[in-house]
């Protein structure tokens, strides 16, 4: 055998015909479902092409034991075994090794892995390569959950794996973001030890991400976020990634009357439970975007203190309350900046439903000087699709205090109406704009730190013309 038997099987070397070194992988008769699910993955790819997802030679049964077995290369180690030498990976090395293993995820296309982690990613013609699609299914498929508990790998398994609730390519961008922050720190995300502690830790304590760069942490935090709809999608894994390399989911009327009844009620109750089941998920997942987008906030604005407090190092700065509540105040000359951290912490879900803004929370900045008071809202939210994130935008109005615009909205009519394509006495005084990347994170500290020194200089000036952009 060549390494340790997996949950479904054992991998034994082999030779082919023309004398090629391989690897078979021989499925345990007892497995069931499991044997379907890779031998039907292993005759989607049998023979095909590809890049960074190792290739299937042949499948079938071998014809002395009557096993179900796979045939495929022989790789020249695992990542586990890389993982095994006691050193944690350099940036670099990291990132080439999850842009490989992404770029697998893309190349399956419509499957879900579901069991991502070091063993399944295997060195092969001089790059990394996904193997093992052992509890793998097409992503608009169902499969029965009874054993897949079981077949978890619990370091890398996302919280909603362990709820027992459908995964996702989401899913698999989870344990894709554990294998990096493993890679870059030679250890496990979570600790364990216990199956109880995986499931514990991955579904309510906060990752704890500190090595590598700020752009690699604040993308493996996104990708190990505990929503789903909250990670990025694989593509923008992969785009994210090579950014940071490129610069370094009965009978007679009466009696036939009341079976209809009962059956219409039946159906009505079933209804209701089943919305009553989706709401409970929707306000759940609710609260876990609330408590992530806080970390988030809270991050931002120790950033941003730091950077101020470094640049100006007199600057007066004070972190008053409790999160969520918090705020930040920054005093400098003239000049006052105040960032809140979960100032409006439960918006409803149809609080911008007009403008199709799905915002879970928001947040305020402001800088103020004695001639002219400039503020911003920060809200966290979709934009009416693809994942959740903090989005910075202003308001302005020709019905109010222009002196004071542009400025926040508080949630509410307002603020949706002026998102939206109707005609309305508030606008946006700019798109929003995204500060969850790292650049992006860098170019809203540098453009509130440049209105606090006009602010601290007394040149804090009304834009030229409303909206800026």
């Amino acid at each position: 055998m060549l390494g340790r038997p997996g949950g479904f099987g054992g991998v034994h070397p082999g030779t082919a015909e023309d004398g090629t070194p391989v690897a078979i992988k021989i499925l345990r008769r007892d497995i069931g479902d499991a044997a379907h699910r890779e031998l039907e993955f292993a005759r989607a790819f049998v023979g095909r092409a590809t890049q960074h997802v190792m290739p299937v030679l042949d499948f079938g049964q071998d014809a002395a034991t009557g096993q179900s077995c796979i045939v495929m290369p022989r790789a020249d180690m695992s990542l586990r075994d890389r993982l095994n030498t006691g050193a944690a990976l350099q940036e670099a090395d990291a990132i080439q090794v999850l842009v490989e293993i992404a770029r697998g995820l893309l190349e399956v296309e419509d499957w879900v892995h579901r069991d991502l982690k070091p063993e399944n990613v295997l060195r092969y013609r001089d790059r990394w390569q996904i193997a093992d699609f052992g509890i793998a299914r097409l992503a608009d498929a169902s499969t029965s959950l009874r054993t897949l508990k079981g077949a978890l790998s619990p370091p890398y398994a996302a919280p909603e794996q362990w709820d027992g609730r459908r995964a996702s390519h989401a899913t698999d961008v989870y344990a894709l973001g554990c294998i990096g922050a493993e890679l870059l720190s030679g250890r496990p995300l979570y600790p364990g030890p216990a199956v109880d502690d995986y499931a514990e830790q991955h579904r309510r304590i906060s990752p704890h991400i500190t090595v590598g760069s700020p752009r690699i942490r604040s993308l493996l935090l996104r990708m190990v976020a505990k929503p789903a709809p909250a990670r990025p999608d694989i593509e923008a894994v992969v785009a994210e990634l090579t950014s940071i390399q490129a610069r370094p989911n009965g009978s007679g009327p009466g009696a036939a009357a009341l079976g209809e009844a009962a059956a219409a009620v039946a159906d009505a109750t079933a209804r209701a439970e089943a919305a009553q089941a989706e709401a409970e998920a929707k306000r759940i997942q609710r609260v876990q975007l609330v408590a992530h987008a806080l970390t988030e906030i809270s991050s931002l604005a120790e950033r941003l203190s730091a950077e101020i407090k470094e640049y100006a190092p007199q600057a007066n700065i004070r972190w008053t309350g409790n999160s969520p509540g918090r705020s930040c105040e920054v005093e400098l000359g003239s000049g006052r900046l105040i960032i809140t951290m979960g100032h409006f912490a439960n918006i409803p879900p149809d609080a911008f439903a007009d403008c199709g803004w799905d915002v879970v929370c928001g947040d305020i900045i402001i800088v103020e000087s004695p001639r002219y008071t400039r503020s911003a809202s920060l809200w966290y939210t979709n934009l009416g699709g693809g994942s959740y994130g903090w989005v910075e935008t202003a308001y302005w109005t020709l019905s109010g205090d222009s002196s004071k615009t542009p400025c926040y909205l508080p949630p509410g009519r307002d603020a949706n109406f002026a998102a939206a394509h109707v005609m309305h006495s508030w606008n946006l005084a700019y798109p929003p704009r995204a500060i969850e990347t790292e650049e992006q994170a860098d170019a809203f500290c540098q453009r509130w730190m440049n209105f606090l020194g006009q602010a601290a200089r007394g040149t804090l000036a009304h834009p030229g013309r409303m909206p800026e952009e």
